[in-house]
């Protein structure tokens, strides 16, 4: 028999009944366990650290999306796209959820939303117990579960995640069992070339019981799939071309070292490292009015290679004290990210030069866009969780972090620009942002088991925040030198959580929840003389353009948890509403070429989410889950483009995937395997528009098929990624430089512009070894 929530002695021990061994598998958000490889129905209890101690999914109400470890390897997810259109009412784009200079450019653009609650910094992103930038992309390797949690997340992970977090939990050594694996890749992507990748992970027994390391390390390459054209350098008149653009490389590592001097204190010493590299972005040209991809060809006027570069480290130390009924928890760490974006700004950056002065650069003179960010991040937060003592548990800590950001676009240079008198040099543009913060508080949960099944959850954060934002620029597109010194902001207040939760028997529990989250303000970078026109006609005081507000929202959510059909079916379902206050969304003003962030009303977020796990047959899986979600504007806001009555940016109404892993001996030894995924994600509305020019961003669907066979340790596999080659729209990149432009035949010079999208079709072998 297995009692839930009795995994180690931090668990709550409520549970006053035995449940069933035989638990459902939980691969997808389902509450319960996942398969051993052998007997199929011998099936294991999964544990989650949700609210910052070990229990039981099915003790947790609130919605969560599991990956376990089988479902990551099973489904071969390997990055954020692999798992993120995997989740209902999780949805993401690049561009155009713009924070200052964070928002433009590739690197650092991407944004997630949980339920609707759209932007950079609503979705919380943890590797363990460290927060991580949200744009940053972890690469699945060694992790022993991703859990997403859906709604506000403010009373145990803070101000960063008014939408949900993600938590990316790594594999920890081991003191008494030694293990490797490794993987190694072969594939071919369509358009592009040879693709290659590799893995291996291990731990090492240094001395039993006290000390033991774990080992990582990959490395990656996707071959490039565009080709750029521009006039030839010798000839403009003839037309050269590149091929290639697009390619990614990535490698990186990690060492663990875990300590135990003594009985109940665990020290981990933990070093992350990655680092990716895009030779051009992987981004292609989506014309109006489909703002579809249908061509990997890149038009462009000048040969100009971009690229880009995100490099980080993160050390950290861990220290718990696991005593009978309780534990403590130190979670130090520091984390450091440097990432480069080079933009072809050739054609928006000419345009916008005739638009302005009438000035015409040589044919192809090229207009390089650089932009360089640095941020940095210390956080220390140490926890008390405690057991079931006078029908109370629960968990308490304090938690302080300080960042540093500093963004820099160098001067952009434009030849010929002084001699035509129309600027003392030629620069075209420079700026700089720096941006230090940090924020300290202090939070809790108390569980309360008022009745033997029914549990009242009270929880509260109290924050302290300051952020300082200092921003130059300079320039013939800024109109001359522009100095914002450094101001500074103090925001408090307290982030509140109840919840109830019945088992109605134990394989049913129902629950309801309130939750409150928020997300601080910040400061833009100056806007140019030449933008004041276009602000006025979006009713923004040019003089308030500079600042944005907190913006924050009221949750209220219900939902079910049950397993059925003698353990052969788990269903996970939820309905909710967001009430959300004063939004923070990017502004595009594409006419004078700048961004900014601002407030936007309010918006009214109410849908609801379905899972399905299921096991019909031995040697079948079965997954599907669907997400519906209507966002909409309930008041508009004097800073942004969105009316009341349309959809919050960035957001899909219907987000749904389905997936099926079937396992079949072929004889005593080897046993053949077929997987199938399948993912829709919606139309959603693009945030790089006003009312007269919506950019709707179109649906798209993804599927993946893999063919293999297990034999002893080892498993060889077939992988067609992207079968039906999607061209997916994951989102209009606010550029560095100027949007670039095309003439329609009726001769209304409308934007071009560039999204990023998925690769192409591939097909390749892998060998994996150990990972069963």
């Amino acid at each position: 028999m297995i009692q839930h929530g009795a995994a180690n002695s931090n668990s709550r021990q409520r549970r006053r009944w035995d449940l069933p061994a035989r638990l459902l598998p939980l691969w997808l958000g389902a509450p319960g366990v996942i398969p051993a490889a052998e007997p199929a129905d011998e099936l294991q209890e999964i544990t989650v650290t949700a609210r910052k101690h070990d229990e039981s999914v099915m003790d947790v109400p609130e919605s969560i999306t599991l990956f376990s470890s089988r479902t990551l390897e099973d489904y071969d997810i390997r990055s954020f796209t692999d798992y993120a259109t995997k989740v209902p009412n999780l949805s993401f784009s690049y561009g155009s959820a713009a924070s200052g200079n964070a928002g433009i450019g590739f690197s650092t653009s991407r944004g997630t939303a949980i339920r609707g609650v759209a932007g950079i910094n609503t979705t919380a992103f943890y590797i363990d117990d460290t927060p991580v930038f949200d744009s940053m992309d972890p690469r699945i390797v060694d992790i022993d579960r991703i859990e997403v949690l859906k709604g506000p997340q403010g009373t145990l992970y803070g101000s960063g995640s008014e939408g949900g977090a993600v938590r990316i939990i790594t594999r920890q050594p081991s003191l008494t069992d030694e293990d490797i694996r490794y993987s190694v890749l072969g594939a071919h992507t369509e358009y592009g070339g040879f693709d290659a990748g590799g893995e291996v992970a291990g731990n090492l027994v240094l001395a039993p019981g006290v000390a033991a390391a774990r080992l990582m390390g990959f490395f990656s390459h996707d071959s490039g799939f565009l080709t750029r054209t521009f006039p030839s350098p010798a000839n403009p008149a003839v037309t050269d071309s590149v091929s290639g653009d697009g390619g990614v490389d990535a490698e990186g590592a990690s060492v663990a070292i875990l300590l135990r001097p003594v009985e109940r204190l665990d020290i981990t010493f933990r070093l992350l490292y990655q680092h990716q590299t895009t030779d051009g972005w992987p981004a292609a040209f989506a014309p109006p009015p489909s703002y579809a991809v249908t061509s990997y060809t890149l038009n462009r006027a000048a040969d100009v290679q971009e690229a880009s570069s995100d490099r980080w480290s993160l050390p950290s130390i861990s220290l718990r004290y696991a005593a009978d009924g309780w534990s403590v928890t130190s979670s130090t760490s520091y984390l450091d990210r440097a990432a480069f974006d080079r933009e072809d700004g050739t054609s928006g950056t000419d345009d916008q030069y005739l638009t302005l002065a009438g000035f015409v650069p040589p044919v192809g003179t090229p207009s390089v866009w650089d932009l360089n960010t640095s941020e940095s991040r210390f956080t220390e937060e140490t926890r008390l969780a405690f057991d079931e003592t006078h029908h109370v548990s629960g968990v308490a800590g304090a938690y302080y972090t300080r960042e540093h950001f500093v963004a820099t676009i160098p001067p952009t240079y434009t030849p010929g620009l002084a001699a035509a008198g129309l600027w003392p040099n030629d620069v075209a543009y420079t700026a700089q942002s720096v941006n230090p913060s940090h924020e300290t508080a202090l939070f809790g949960e108390l569980y309360a088991h008022l009745l033997e099944r029914l549990t009242l959850t009270l929880g509260a954060r109290a924050y302290w925040l300051h952020e300082e934002a200092a921003t130059s620029a300079d320039g013939f597109f800024q109109g001359g030198p522009s100095i914002q010194p450094l101001t500074s902001s103090n925001e408090h207040g307290i982030s509140p959580k109840y919840a109830l939760d019945y088992h109605i028997d134990p394989n049913t529990l129902v629950y309801a929840s309130v939750a409150k989250g928020f997300r601080p303000g910040g400061v833009n970078l100056p806007l140019a003389s030449s933008c004041g026109p276009e602000l006025a006609s979006l009713g923004i005081n040019p003089a308030s353009a500079g600042v944005y507000k907190s913006d924050s929202v009221w949750s209220y959510e219900t939902g079910l948890k049950w397993n059925g059909f003698e353990q052969r079916l788990a269903v996970t379902a939820a309905i909710f509403q967001i009430d959300w206050q004063d939004i923070q969304q990017g502004v595009y003003l594409p006419i004078c070429g700048f961004s900014i962030v601002g407030n936007s009303g309010a918006a009214r977020n109410r849908g609801g989410e379905l899972e399905l796990v299921g096991r019909p047959a031995t040697g079948l899986d079965l997954r599907a889950s669907a997400g519906y979600l209507d966002a909409v504007i309930t008041e508009a806001g004097a800073s942004s483009p969105q009316l009341a009555g349309s959809r919050v940016f960035n957001v899909p109404r219907l987000t749904t995937s389905a997936g099926a892993v079937y396992e079949h001996p072929i004889d005593a030894s080897v046993r053949g395997f077929l997987r199938a995924d399948w993912s829709y994600v919606g139309d959603s509305l693009s945030g790089n528009n006003t009312p007269a020019t919506p950019r709707l961003r179109p649906s798209y669907t993804v599927t993946n098929v893999a063919l293999g066979a297990r034999f002893g340790a080892s498993e060889l596999s077939m992988l067609l990624n992207n079968l039906f080659d999607a061209k997916a729209n994951l989102g209009d990149i606010t550029p560095v430089s100027y949007e670039s432009r095309i003439v329609e035949p009726d001769g209304a010079n409308v934007a071009d512009p560039r999204v990023v999208t998925l690769r192409p079709r591939q097909i390749g072998l892998q060998y994996r070894y150990g990972f069963r």
